[in-house]
């Protein structure tokens, strides 16, 4: 559990100074202070030129859309993520080619390939490390620099996974991660964005900051009045500051809590053998039975051993089927995405 005590002095300090001193109240509105702190911790662990953090994921991903200049475009996707993945592209008016999944219920970069050879207008790959499990950025970055593409990744669930041996999501041009419920680091809302691009940060600088923090960092003459309030509470980023390091203590206890299930499903010879090129964060995770195990058989083991368990076959609803078809550019995987899906467990320790 999270120990708040330090949290809630900072929390306290903040507003009782903040009454008296300008300077203070007004430090969120050129990215000091808390958001100066927590922006150089996420630099520092994704090793990244540049953090903004902002108000949410969902408004961060609009935001990256937005910067990246994706409006009226083709973009490749998967269909298994949650909506505000595409919610800002969707009000761009792009259209989306869904691709396949990889065993670990991410993109599949053989489809993203297939889509390419059929859809040269393609503009943008957006990936996503579902459940918190690292997609396969090496593959995507190549296909990705191959076909000139701008590389997204919602890492809203992934902060503190990897895969071999980077943080995940890294390697993408953008990438977002979330402090919302059921992340890494909780503070009610928040989000941050990552890139080593300036251009990509600058743009994000002039759509989302207050025009005090644009003078500070792009110049006094180069300013848009006219910017989304895209900033994060200073609240929550305090929050963040003090509880940072005891967040990602807590998810290595956790991910080696999983990771002894996967081993215990091993060693009983449950399932097929789990990838060890990667560490997911493991706030769901998918098992695959072997082809001669009930998916009932799995239930009842892993109740017996760990009773906190909650282990059901996965119901989802695939985002091709939730937005308007004008949308849809193509989705020739469907059949292979609801089998793989159906083939898997899903399993949750919270």
């Amino acid at each position: 559990m999270i120990d708040y005590t330090n949290a809630i002095e900072d929390i306290s300090r903040y507003l009782f100074n903040a009454q008296t001193n300008i300077g203070v109240r007004e430090q969120h509105l050129i990215g000091s202070g808390a958001v100066t702190e927590l922006e150089s911790k996420i630099k520092m662990f994704y090793d990244s030129k540049f953090a903004l953090c902002v108000t949410n994921a969902t408004n961060a991903l609009f935001f990256v859309a937005q910067s990246c200049n994706l409006h009226d475009c083709e973009v490749i996707t998967t269909p298994l993520t949650f909506p505000g993945t595409i919610s800002g592209l969707l009000s761009l008016n792009c259209r989306f080619h869904f691709t396949d999944l990889d065993e670990n219920l991410n993109i599949c970069p053989i489809s993203v390939r297939e889509i390419l050879k059929r859809n040269p207008k393609v503009s943008a790959i957006i990936a996503v490390d579902f459940a918190g499990t690292p997609h396969q950025m090496d593959e995507i970055r190549k296909i990705a620099n191959e076909f000139k593409l701008i590389y997204i990744s919602d890492a809203a669930q992934s902060l503190g996974a990897t895969i071999n041996s980077n943080k995940a999501s890294s390697l993408s041009d953008v990438w977002v991660t979330s402090f919302c419920p059921g992340k890494t680091l909780f503070t009610g809302e928040g989000a941050c964005i990552m890139t080593n691009s300036e251009i990509i940060y600058n743009n994000l600088l002039l759509s989302t900051q207050h025009v005090y923090r644009q003078k500070k960092e792009l110049g006094l003459n180069i300013v848009n009045e006219f910017s989304f309030n895209g900033r994060i509470n200073p609240l929550a980023a305090i929050l963040a500051n003090s509880i940072f390091e005891q967040s990602i203590k807590q998810l290595k206890k956790h991910q080696n809590q999983c990771l002894k299930i996967v081993k215990h499903l091993n060693n009983m010879g449950l399932i097929s053998s789990f990838e060890n090129d990667f560490k997911s964060t493991f706030f769901h995770f998918y098992i695959k039975p072997l082809k001669n195990i009930e998916s009932q058989e799995i239930i009842e083991n892993l109740t017996n051993k760990y009773s906190l368990l909650k282990i059901r076959i996965p119901s989802v609803t695939l985002l091709p089927d939730l937005i308007v078809k004008k949308n849809v550019a193509s989705f020739e995987y469907k059949k292979s995405v609801v089998k793989k899906i159906s083939q898997t467990l899903e399993i949750s320790t919270h």
